[in-house]
């Protein structure tokens, strides 16, 4: 268990020094989790439960930061819910591709900066020519670009209209580190 965390402390640290700060500055307590299903990991953090990261374990390298990732995602948006709101009030309930059903809008936009930065950071180990399974690494990030894709068509249909201020300092900083590590976006007309 703690080898898994190990590992991917050390993969971060020495291949994107900027992704394992940004982790560590919010991660104080790891709880592993048993795996449910072979093939399935999952993680989870939590808005009042600032520092801890819920995950499965034993993952390999990749899934493993990417949950660190996704999770910490979470953690600096949860913060940021502390003092300010992201969407304004009366925003809707949108379609969610995560849970297949709608959801509160900055729920959804709390899905596309998660999964942003997981594709981010495999991004980054594309770029820098990290020693990972490649055609693992591929498969992720076809699976990542997919889910950013379907939630930013949702985000960016409201983006103008129902993001605060601050929701949509976030929002255009978030779509501009996707543009300058060439995102793909698709987004409908």
């Amino acid at each position: 268990m703690w080898s898994d965390v190990e590992e991917t402390g050390a993969l971060l640290q020495a291949t994107q020094p900027e992704y394992y700060q940004w982790t560590t500055t919010v991660f104080r307590e790891f709880v592993p989790l048993p795996k449910e299903l072979p093939d399935k990991h999952s993680s989870s953090s939590f808005l009042y439960g600032m520092g801890h990261l819920h995950a499965t374990t034993p993952e390999p390298e990749l899934e493993t930061a990417e949950m660190f990732v996704h999770e910490c995602s979470h953690q600096y948006y949860n913060l940021l819910l502390w003092w300010k709101t992201l969407t304004k009030p009366g925003a809707p309930d949108v379609y969610s591709v995560l849970k297949d059903t709608t959801r509160p809008l900055d729920r959804v936009f709390l899905g596309l900066h998660a999964f942003a930065n997981v594709w981010l950071m495999h991004r980054l180990i594309e770029e820098r020519d990290v020693a990972v399974d490649r055609e693992q690494l591929r498969k992720r990030m076809r699976h990542n670009e997919r889910l950013v894709s379907e939630l930013d068509q949702i985000v960016s249909r409201y983006a103008d209209s129902q993001l605060t201020e601050i929701g949509e300092v976030l929002y255009s900083e978030l779509v501009q580190q996707l543009v300058s590590h060439d995102f793909p976006f698709k987004r409908a007309a």
